[in-house]
This record gives structure tokens, sequence and C-alpha cells, in this order.
């Protein structure tokens, strides 16, 4: 019998456990003559009773497993925990939020045997969001897309379902700051997505704020491309070729006109832009340098305080 593992990272969400424990579980018997179905719980530094929640859950349930960290080291360590503890034929990984329906993980397994190795659930309507969040995800997916010569499907998260073969090659990724939504699409196994209708969030809110989604943009466009680092390159010749120019017709109002161009304000103001403007580059710069600096230290993706129901010979890479 085939084997299928779901996924789902969590910080601070005890409103949402049982329910969701209660939807999987659902699904769990509804296919347990087709597939055996297990759970990894992700408890990613909860402060709220999360973690106690997840723990009873894991007394009562042997298949109800359960990694909790030593403090928060973030969503996609969580996803990757969860990916390097599993041995299964199917990985799927699933937000606590139940803003995407459990339940659409039967179709999604059902659509993977027809020959798809990742398969994505892709929002076509998102119920309780703001215009803001809205358009600042489309523009997301588009600078992404753009930027990193990927194709992420628009309007997808973090809500598929994956093979082995795909578990398999994730597994060998060495990154410290890891862009899972690009990784997944940059293996290139043959992939498709499944439509379905986001729901509100059933309980809390959410724990991806402007500044974390602003720092997951930097981390995507800095891990899957150099691109801003050549447009920074031809910028700086575009304003070379620029001042080489102006200085040109400078030169041939004074010689051949007699006439000085006044301007003290226009070269203050240009010594500011400029000045801005380089600042603005060395700190693109120290970004990627940042992120080497990083990797170099060669520390663990995370720390892992307490496991449960895992065999005590488990494998697993961070």
């Amino acid at each position: 019998m085939e084997k299928i593992t779901i996924i789902v990272p969590v910080l601070n969400e005890e409103g949402n456990l049982e329910l969701l424990f209660q939807k999987l579980n659902n699904l769990k018997y509804k296919l347990k003559s087709e597939v055996f179905i297990d759970f990894i719980f992700v408890n990613d530094g909860s402060v709220d009773k999360t973690e106690s929640i997840l723990a009873e859950l894991a007394e009562k349930f042997n298949y109800f497993k359960f990694i909790s960290f030593t403090r928060n080291f973030g969503h996609q360590q969580s996803i990757s925990a969860g990916i390097n503890f599993s041995d299964s034929d199917y990985v799927v990984t699933i937000d606590a939020d139940l803003q995407d329906p459990p339940e659409l993980i039967e179709d999604m397994y059902y659509l993977s045997k027809t020959g798809y190795d990742v398969v994505y659930a892709q929002r076509e309507s998102r119920e309780g969001e703001s215009f803001f969040k809205i358009f600042t995800a489309k523009i997301f997916y588009k600078f992404i897309n753009f930027i990193c010569d990927l194709n992420i499907p628009k309007d997808t998260g973090d809500y598929r379902l994956i093979t082995k073969k795909v578990v398999v090659e994730f597994k060998k990724f060495k990154e410290k700051h890891k862009f899972i939504r690009g990784l997944i699409p940059w293996l290139g196994f043959k992939s498709t997505s499944i439509l379905f209708k986001r729901h509100k969030r059933y309980s809390g809110v959410t724990n991806y704020n402007f500044t974390k989604m602003m720092s997951f943009a930097i981390d995507a466009s800095l891990s899957f491309s150099t691109r801003p680092l050549t447009y920074l390159s031809n910028l700086g010749i575009f304003f070379i070729i620029l001042s080489i120019t102006y200085a040109s017709f400078i030169l041939y109002k004074k010689i051949f006109l007699d006439q000085i161009i006044p301007g003290f304000t226009t070269i203050l103001l240009f010594i500011i832009f400029f000045g801005g403007l380089n600042l603005f580059f060395l700190g693109i710069l120290g970004q990627y340098i940042s992120k080497i600096f990083e990797q170099s230290k060669n520390r663990p993706e995370y720390i892992i305080k307490e496991l449960k129901n895992f065999s005590t010979d488990i494998k697993f890479s961070i």
C-alpha cells in the first residue's frame, strides 16, 4: 500500500489545530483502503498552547508525528524539516490556518496518479483577504518569475503534493535560506495545478506581515538570480555615458560659445542622488555577500528540541 505524509508547519495556531486534525483524520479514514496517511506537524517555536496540543495528539495517535524546534526558525525551514523526516511515496505540505481545504488532497493524489510528480493547489479566489494583500501577491509572482527565470505558477503557495522522486532530490539541497516555491519548479519534474477557492483564516492572525513578505521576496530574488547585479552594472554604465555626454556639452558651451552653465543647486542634487544610488547598489551587493556569509558558517538549518512517534533509527539531513 502506498503512503502519504502530510506536513504541517505551525506557529501559534492553537485555535486551528483541533479542527485541522479532524479534517485530516476524516481524509485518512476515507482513503484507508487505498493509501496509508500519516502526519508530521512541525512546531516552529510557538509561544501559545500549540506545542501542548500537538504533544497530546502525538500521545493519542501513533500516526501523528511531531517535531518541535528550540525556537522560531521560519516557515520554509519547518517545511524542510518535515520533508527531511518523510519516507513516503507522496508528501503534501499544507498550512495550519485552514485557508487551504485539506479535502483537496484526495483530488491532488488522484491527479498525481495520472503521471505528475508535482501537483500545485492554485487559488482561483481569496476569501477574506484585502485588496492590498491580493494586489501585492500578484506583483510578487510577476516579479519573481521575471527576475529569476522561473515558472512559478501564479496564485500558488506551499500547498502542494510531491512524489518520492521529488523528495529525494529536494533532500540534496544544502541551502540555508530555501525558497521552496522556487526550488520545486527548478527541479523540473512534470507538474500541474488544481484550482480551489481559498477560505478565510479560521482562527488567529497571519504570521506573514508586510515585513516578512518583503524579506521573503528578497530571499527568493537573491536565491535564484544574479540579475539584480547585472541590472546595477548596466545602470552604472548608463550613468557613466550620461555623465560623459553632459560633461562634453558643458565643454562645448565653454570652448565654442564662451558660456558657463550655472547650477550649484543642480550639482548638489546630483551629488545627493548619486550618493543614495551608490548606497543602494552597495546594499544589494551586501545582501548577496550576507547570504554567502550565512552559508559559509554552515550552521544547521534548524535545531530540534523534541521528536514524537518517529522511529529511533530514522535518518535525516539538515
